[in-house]
Parts: C-alpha cells; structure tokens; sequence
C-alpha cells in the first residue's frame, strides 16, 4: 500500500513531507529573515519550487539565486529533489 501512495504521490508530483520540509528550511537559510519576511507562499510541485513575493526587487532577487538554492537543496537532499524555481510578483 506505501508504495502505492509513493507512485500516485509522485505521478501528481506531490512532494515527500520530509522533502518540503528541507525545501522550506534550506531557502529561508539561503535567503535570509529579511528577504524570507516578504515570501507570501512557498510551495513545490512536480520538483518545482514555487513562491510568490510582494515586492519586483524580491522577484528579481530569487530569480538570481534560484540555481544556488536548487542545488543546495539537492545536496543536503542526497538527490534530486528540485529542478527550478519559479517566482511571482503579486
């Protein structure tokens, strides 16, 4: 049954919990409070590392640092867990 739910969980492309939870600490450590203070969501799918901001600057900055945090994610990960990031300005 558990590798039922990892096939359908991975065919959704629905991340492991463990997997978010890396995700999530290793980009705020990367960016930092300030910058992490105005993320409004941070969610991955399908390996994409999705996160929406309330500031052009902010955008522009995570566009830049995008494949530095991909691959420290993927490190820390032991495997690969993202391929990119996508950022929005809302």
């Amino acid at each position: 049954m558990s590798e039922l739910i990892d096939d359908l969980r991975l065919e959704l492309g629905i991340p492991d919990e463990n997997d978010l939870v890396l995700t999530e600490d290793i980009f705020a450590e990367a960016i930092g409070p300030e910058v992490m203070q105005r993320v409004r969501s941070v969610t991955v799918h399908g390996g994409v590392l999705e996160v929406e901001v309330d500031d052009p600057a902010i955008a522009s900055l995570l566009k830049y640092q995008g494949q530095s945090v991909v691959r420290d994610v993927n490190q820390r990960a032991g495997r690969k867990v993202l391929e990119r990031i996508k950022v929005r300005h809302s």
